[in-house]
């Protein structure tokens, strides 16, 4: 379960940091099962925050993703890096992908549903529904779960992010979202292993 839960915590805060509203990042979770090398981007980016003021990382995140004189640094949209704009094609398929784990975006929800913090936030709740198929012994809604978190994972998150990630790290992005770039990062590379090969062992084993 161990694993469970750092990425409970990992898609907690990266979706509240990138959406600008984390001031205190708490410790990660007992890690033992997590790499060593997904551990010390956490403690990177723990680092950064503890020695950077609220105000740097709040002119950071306007200047990277909000609005910045010679535009927005590194839209956090999905559909920018697929399709080439805003509200594009790909806004419709992750709309499906929430719609089948029955959740719908409210007209006031302020932002798309190809919004980075709206799909990290979406991955936050598939993993809820993972450690509760793994706490209750749920082979079933275990497979299901699993089975979603593949589909959005690596026929989406895997496809944007990198672009993404990259634009970041080309524009000066201060310390805290350099160390946060590369943590989720290692996130979603994590993720792409982990979900490419969990159907090689029995299913119910950790994650």
């Amino acid at each position: 379960m161990t694993t469970v839960l750092f990425r409970l915590w990992a898609y907690e805060y990266l979706a509240q940091l990138f959406d600008g509203a984390v001031e205190h990042l708490p410790d990660a979770p007992d890690s033992a099962g997590t790499s060593a090398s997904l551990c010390a981007t956490a403690d990177a980016m723990r680092s950064a925050m503890i020695q950077s003021s609220a105000e740097d990382v709040l002119a950071d995140h306007a200047r990277l993703f909000v609005n910045a004189r010679d535009g927005i640094v590194a839209p956090p949209y999905a559909s920018w890096y697929l399709d080439g704009q805003l509200l594009g094609p790909s806004v419709q398929w992750v709309e499906r992908a929430y719609a089948e784990q029955g959740l719908e975006r409210t007209p006031d929800a302020g932002e798309p549903p190809d919004y980075l913090g709206a799909e990290l936030e979406f991955l936050l709740f598939l993993t809820r529904h993972e450690l509760a198929a793994r706490s209750t012994g749920d082979a079933g809604a275990l497979r299901v779960v699993l089975d979603s978190e593949k589909l959005f994972v690596l026929n989406h998150v895997a496809l944007w992010l990198p672009a993404f990630l990259a634009q970041i790290h080309t524009r000066k992005p201060g310390p805290v979202f350099r160390a946060a770039g590369d943590f989720l990062g290692a996130v979603v590379q994590d993720d792409v292993r982990r979900l490419s090969a969990c159907h090689s062992k029995p299913i119910a084993s950790s994650a």
